[in-house]
């Protein structure tokens, strides 16, 4: 591609179409004129941003001690024999 494209994800998306995105809307808008493909590339491409964010935070709060309480509380359960192990959890939805 050439200077007229920036690459995101894999996909190389016409500049015009990226200085003028700046809200949600205009966002959405920009994706569906997207093919398919590269919309599913992007989507992939977020998840995995999204996730490590989520990985990032927890972590931040795990280090802080923000999640000291609920670990303990977890903790504080199955000594008390409030728990039951995965398995069974997940095999009884």
């Amino acid at each position: 591609m050439d200077a007229s494209h920036l690459r995101i994800a894999k996909c190389y998306i016409p500049l015009h179409l990226v200085d003028t995105v700046s809200t949600v809307a205009e966002i959405e808008n920009a994706l569906r004129a997207l093919p398919v493909q590269d919309a599913r590339t992007i989507a992939d491409w977020l998840q995995d941003y999204l996730d490590e964010q989520w990985d990032r935070q927890i972590e931040q709060d795990a280090k802080s001690g923000k999640l000291d309480k609920l670990a303990e509380q977890a903790l504080s359960q199955y000594r008390a024999g409030k728990t039951k192990p995965l398995n069974e959890v997940i095999d009884d939805r």
